[in-house]
C-alpha cells in the first residue's frame, strides 16, 4: 500500500496581517546575525592568530597588527556607510541586502584563506583585505535592516 502526504494547502498571508508583520520582522533580525558573528570571530582567536601569523614576521608588534584588522573594518564603514544609504535608495532593500551580504561572504572567505597561510607578511595582507571587503558590507547591511524595519 502506497502512503501519500498530503500538505495542506497554505492561503497567502496578507501583507497587513500581523502574523506577516512579525515574520519579517524575524528574519530581519537574523539578517545581522552572521555578520556580527564573524566581525568578533577573530576576538576569540586572538592569541592563535597572533602566535601563528603575525610573530613569524612582526615579532614585538603583534597587538598594533592585530587591532589593524578591526580599524581595516571600522574605517571602511564609516565611509561606505554613506555611499550605501544612496545604494539602499537606488538599488532597493533586496538587491542592496544581497550586494551587502556577499561583501561579509566574500571578506570573511579571504580572511580565512589569509589565515590558512599562516605566518607570512602575503598572509597578513590578505587577512586585511578580507577585513576591508568584509567592511563593505558589515555596516551596510544595518542600513537595509533598519530601512527594512521602517516600512
Amino acid at each position: 500500500q502506497v502512503v501519500r502526504f498530503q500538505f495542506p494547502v497554505h492561503r497567502k498571508m496578507r501583507v497587513d496581517s500581523t502574523g506577516y508583520r512579525f515574520l519579517v520582522l524575524a528574519f530581519n533580525c537574523l539578517l545581522t546575525l552572521g555578520s556580527y558573528y564573524c566581525f568578533d570571530l577573530p576576538s576569540v582567536l586572538q592569541d592563535q592568530l597572533e602566535n601563528k601569523v603575525i610573530t613569524p614576521f612582526a615579532k614585538g608588534h603583534e597587538s598594533v597588527l592585530y587591532n589593524a584588522w578591526y580599524t581595516a573594518y571600522a574605517w571602511t564603514n564609516c565611509v561606505f556607510s554613506i555611499v550605501a544609504g544612496f545604494l539602499v535608495d537606488k538599488l532597493g532593500t533586496r538587491k542592496a541586502a544581497f550586494l551587502f551580504l556577499t561583501f561579509v561572504i566574500l571578506g570573511q572567505t579571504v580572511f580565512t584563506i589569509g589565515a590558512f597561510m599562516q605566518g607570512s607578511v602575503k598572509s597578513y595582507a590578505i587577512m586585511f583585505a578580507g577585513r576591508f571587503i568584509f567592511g563593505l558590507g558589515g555596516g551596510p547591511i544595518t542600513i537595509v535592516q533598519n530601512t527594512i524595519s521602517a516600512l
